[in-house]
């Protein structure tokens, strides 16, 4: 969710895209999803899946610089208060401490963990976590629209709006 994000800087700054592109590993006990997503016009669906796949890649091939790294841990930091405001976010918070088995001072630490954190961490987890070669694609769209550059390159599936198989 990173705005500053290298997916989000490409699909959004560098091709105009999207409004925004994201990333996000959903956390379960065991080992939950990853995510990439963004909403693109239709004649960008193809382009736009190309490059998720760049980032991803090159996630697992080039470090992040020193500048992406300190702009990183400076937005978890700074968003980090507000992750409390609540007291539905508090109890959230809590179950988190329980759900994952974290030590009770967790929170009081977090800023020093991300402070902690350096380039090669980040390259071990995404070599670890993000296979790009092992992923599931979904696109919600115009099918006459965007279906025939998407079947050059990729195994289709095509569902209707129910979710059953067509074709």
């Amino acid at each position: 969710g990173y705005f500053s994000s290298r997916v989000n800087i490409n699909l959004r700054e560098k091709h105009g895209y999207t409004y925004g592109a994201r990333t996000r590993f959903i956390f379960r006990r065991e080992i939950g999803p990853f995510y990439a997503s963004a909403a693109v016009q239709s004649e960008f669906t193809e382009a736009a899946i190309r490059e998720f796949f760049n980032e991803l890649h090159a996630i697992r091939e080039r470090p992040v610089t020193p500048e992406e790294l300190n702009n990183a841990r400076g937005y978890m930091i700074g968003v980090f208060p507000i992750a409390f405001e609540t007291a539905s976010q508090i109890a959230a918070a809590l179950a988190r401490i329980e759900i994952f088995n974290l030590p009770d001072d967790y929170y009081s630490n977090y800023r020093k963990h991300i402070e902690a954190v350096d380039a090669e961490m980040v390259q071990e987890v995404a070599r670890k976590y993000i296979d790009p070669k092992n992923m599931l694609i979904v696109v919600v769209g115009d099918r006459k629209e965007i279906e025939n550059d998407l079947r050059k390159k990729y195994p289709l599936k095509v569902f209707n709006i129910k979710g059953k198989p067509l074709r």
